[in-house]
């Protein structure tokens, strides 16, 4: 049993981290080719972490120039405070990782 109440975030806050999960699991429709996507979500009192990996087609982040998705999720991590971090290995899948401090 999880008492979700000890867990208060800020509405703007989670708003922000939706937006990021939201248009982490749209970049993987549109581009990925992916088959499977899977979700990692950590949440303690002072700490939030997502994970979502997919296992598409992959890509070269840093031969890439970030979309307009992309961007956003990074903008709304840095508002945030939080940090992230790409992996992606051509014909392999990516994974994202976001954190943000709850307090």
């Amino acid at each position: 049993f999880i008492n979700y109440a000890k867990f208060e975030i800020e509405s703007s806050k989670k708003l922000q981290i939706y937006r990021i999960f939201q248009e982490s699991i749209n970049n993987i429709t549109k581009h990925a080719k992916a088959t499977q996507i899977t979700v990692f979500l950590r949440i303690t009192d002072s700490y939030i972490g997502l994970k979502v990996l997919d296992n598409g087609v992959g890509f070269e982040f840093d031969k890439l120039k970030p979309g307009l998705g992309l961007n956003n999720m990074i903008i709304r991590t840095q508002f945030l405070n939080g940090s992230y971090k790409v992996r992606s290995k051509i014909n392999t899948g990516t994974t994202l990782i976001f954190g943000f401090n709850t307090k």
